[in-house]
């Protein structure tokens, strides 16, 4: 798909989120460049800690990178600050099973980010997506300790958060 065609697309998925019914604490708006203008290849969005879970309480900051080759492939997407996560690599780069091999063109950002919260609580254990071993390793053998290490870092994203809310476009 062209530059301008993926850029329509994504203008849309921002006004179908606008005008979408509000979820609670989730947040997407595409970036700003550095002078000012809007970038639609860049999105900056929030996911809370799904309710129930160890995660709860937390304030996920997720960037969707949108390359030449949206939507017939999905957006890259990279966790800020880095989560300890089975299913997240040093550099923050998430992979969730369902986003890069069940991707359907029609899929919506909203759907992505519905995914990554239930994603979250719930990793992934095939080879080509348990990137992050030391999560892995601790959520196998020790989860009561995994456990901890995910509500402390529920907090510490929370705590970051509270001067982030009003800078984004909130649902």
């Amino acid at each position: 798909m062209d530059k301008p065609t993926r850029i329509q697309k994504l203008k849309n998925e921002l006004q179908i989120w606008l005008r979408g019914d509000p979820v609670p604490g989730f947040v997407a708006r595409p970036a700003q460049n550095e002078d000012g203008s809007i970038n639609f290849l860049e999105w900056e969005c929030v996911i809370p800690g799904k309710v129930n879970t160890f995660w709860e309480g937390g304030v996920y900051r997720l960037r969707l990178i949108f390359d030449e080759e949206y939507p017939i492939k999905p957006p890259k997407c990279l966790f800020n600050p880095v989560l300890f996560h089975p299913n997240i690599l040093d550099c923050g780069l998430a992979i969730l099973p369902p986003i890069i091999f069940n991707w359907k063109p029609e899929n919506t950002i909203k759907t992505i980010l519905f995914s990554f919260q239930e994603f979250l609580d719930r990793p992934t254990y095939t080879d080509d997506c348990c990137v992050n071993m030391d999560a892995f390793k601790l959520y196998e053998q020790n989860r009561t300790q995994y456990d901890k290490l995910i509500q402390e870092q529920a907090l510490r994203t929370y705590l970051r958060s509270l001067p982030l809310y009003g800078e984004y476009y909130q649902h």
